[in-house]
């Protein structure tokens, strides 16, 4: 938990991932505020140990930010302390264990490039839903797997992936789930 008290701004915070999955990356960030202006210098202890260092350039007003990628490689507590200007902060997250990418995909017609990424993520570990829209009303669906009507339909999935979708695909729904920080994958949507 981070406590934040009027009046007074930390000079380094740091927030967690907030969906940590082991061996997975997730982005862990800093805000850090200094001298207007200048560069400072940031380094990272992690749970494995390593540590890692980069350098920030503050605006004129004195901050900068930056998301710095973390992949942690088990599951459970998990600890990422950073250094900066003689302050440190820490940030604590709870790590889903490993496994594997769940991914939706979503295509007409079936063609070549839908069955080649189809055997292609599953050959590399992925959990793979299709939903093939064959035209009038025709459709070939693994259990489970339909066409996303709201974001709550999006939350069994790591991925998206489209391929030669039908026209009515909800491209703003998609759009905003990538923006939220769901992969999106496209392939020959012209």
């Amino acid at each position: 938990m981070t406590v934040s008290v009027p009046g007074a701004r930390p000079s380094l915070t740091v927030t967690p991932p907030p969906d940590a999955i082991a061996m997975r990356r997730s982005a862990l960030d800093v805000v850090v505020r200094g001298v207007p202006d200048t560069d400072m210098s940031l380094t990272i202890d992690g749970p494995s140990g390593r540590v890692d260092s980069l350098t920030v350039t503050l605006d004129a007003r004195g901050r900068g930010s930056v998301a710095v990628a973390v992949e942690p490689a088990a599951g459970g507590t998990a600890t990422w302390t950073v250094h900066a200007g003689g302050t440190s902060a820490s940030a604590h997250a709870w790590v889903r264990p490993a496994q594997p990418v769940r991914v939706l995909l979503l295509t007409g017609t079936p063609q070549w490039e839908s069955r080649y990424l189809a055997r292609a993520l599953e050959a590399a570990g992925a959990e793979v839903s299709v939903h093939q829209e064959l035209g009038r009303d025709q459709i070939v669906s693994t259990a489970a797997a339909a066409r996303p009507r709201n974001l709550a339909d999006l939350q069994a999935w790591d991925v998206v992936a489209l391929v030669d979708p039908p026209a009515d695909t909800p491209d703003g729904l998609l759009l905003e789930w990538a923006r939220s920080g769901g992969g999106l994958l496209l392939v020959g949507t012209g």
